[in-house]
């Protein structure tokens, strides 16, 4: 599984940056003015956008090795500008790391698909799910232990995955080169017939991937990834404990998702039971955790009682909504039956992914000091419920899914045994 875990360094470990650009602006050294911190937050999302906008172009006009290649540099260059100790270098380093991370998104699963046969390709994309939770254990590990007086040690801490993981990809790159190496190929006769026998189903792969990428927006995968802390705060539980929590739940999550990757067998339950299954969990747990927090602001002696209650079933529900979120984008990924195509929806989830990620987070913290924690939190209960019935009845009547023999063509399936070495 070694190209699952370069292309996932690229990618799914870079997303701390999400939330770790708060070491700057704690109690103990407020590195970062208010002004400052508001424009570098969004230097990374908005270069998140740019990747993964212009990324389609670049793989047509060049190769998708182009691309990955592009990503590699954005993490080395960034993180090596960041570390320049004037705060315009830290906005512009974290805007080209999320240029490449952008980038990367899209390509490692692509890049995954490819190398990997359908039984091992869920287990490949368990890999980016588990940097994923190590992404946010780095980034909560970071707020809470390593505040430091020092803008320079500070920067280094923050950007030493980019620096290494750039590092990582340079070394290995030779494994990519022949496969890679081409611009996106037109797609083949045999091809175009079945993506026209599949833009002429009642629900296309595309609708389908709209709705799971919503739903793993509103059932809060961005919000516990940046408001973790303040959430289990809301709850009742001191700020100390709050953090603790915060550093607990990715940790749980990574064991459970390493469990995920052990070897698959008969057994082991389809994609589509996957998604349905762990989402329809997710949203009984999700439901469960509304009910003990309502209306423990007002009463105190519920609020003691409940707040163990509340942030046990919060530790539970963000770490199983990884399982059905991380495996749809396996499932999506799957629904196209060329690299262009593929390219090309997973763009357009990015972006939703983006812009519904950006949407929360800007309106979360501001509805939540208005109201409480229960009010922020039921819209995105209703939502996910509406998205999960109409996906039940997307995928409820689909078949079980089988591998798809016209994946790769004849040249791309003996270049892939030529790298078979690369795939354990």
């Amino acid at each position: 599984m070694k190209i699952a875990l370069i292309v996932s360094l690229l990618s799914a470990l870079q997303i701390h940056h999400q939330t770790v650009l708060n070491v700057f602006t704690t109690k103990n050294n407020n590195l970062i003015s208010e002004g400052s911190f508001t424009i570098i937050a969004a230097a990374f999302p908005i270069g998140k956008v740019f990747g993964t906008f212009f990324v389609e172009k670049i793989c047509k006009k060049w190769s998708i090795l182009a691309g990955i290649d592009l990503n590699g540099i954005c993490l080395l260059f960034g993180g090596l500008i960041s570390l320049i100790p004037f705060t315009i270098f830290l906005a512009l380093g974290r805007f080209i790391i999320g240029i490449g991370v952008g980038c990367g998104f899209v390509l490692s699963s692509v890049i995954i698909y490819d190398f990997y046969p359908f039984e091992k390709r869920a287990n490949a994309f368990f890999i980016g799910a588990i940097l994923f939770g190590s992404a946010a254990l780095y980034s909560n590990i970071v707020v809470a232990y390593f505040s430091l007086n020092n803008y320079f040690v500070t920067s280094l801490i923050v950007n030493l995955p980019s620096l290494v993981c750039g590092l990582i990809y340079f070394l290995d790159r030779p494994a990519f080169i022949d496969i890679f190496s081409y611009p996106l190929e037109s797609t083949s006769r045999r091809k175009m017939d079945k993506k026209k026998s599949i833009d002429e189903e009642t629900f296309s792969p595309m609708t389908i991937t709209y709705f799971l990428i919503a739903l793993n927006a509103s059932i809060g995968v961005p919000i516990v990834m940046a408001f973790s802390t303040l959430i289990f705060e809301n709850m009742g539980v001191s700020s100390f404990r709050a953090s603790q929590y915060s550093i607990l739940y990715p940790l749980t999550q990574l064991t459970i998702l390493s469990a995920f990757r052990l070897p698959i067998d008969s057994s082991m339950p389809s994609r589509k039971s996957l998604i349905l299954g762990g989402y329809g969990i997710c949203l009984v747990i999700f439901f469960s955790f509304l009910l003990s927090i309502q209306g423990i602001e007002d009463d105190k002696i519920s609020l003691n009682h409940n707040s163990g209650i509340s942030a046990a079933l919060f530790l539970v529900l963000a770490v199983l909504m990884a399982i059905p979120c991380n495996t749809s984008f396996c499932f999506i990924t799957e629904r196209f039956p060329d690299r262009e195509s593929r390219v090309k929806a997973l763009v357009k989830s990015r972006m939703l992914l983006w812009g519904l990620s950006a949407l929360e987070s800007a309106t979360f913290l501001p509805i939540l000091n208005a109201t409480n924690l229960f009010i922020a939190l039921i819209p995105y209960l209703v939502i996910s419920v509406a998205l999960f019935v109409f996906l039940l009845m997307l995928l409820g009547s689909m078949t079980e899914e089988e591998e798809d023999e016209y994946e790769l063509t004849e040249s791309d399936t003996i270049q892939l045994k030529n790298y078979s070495s690369c795939n354990d």
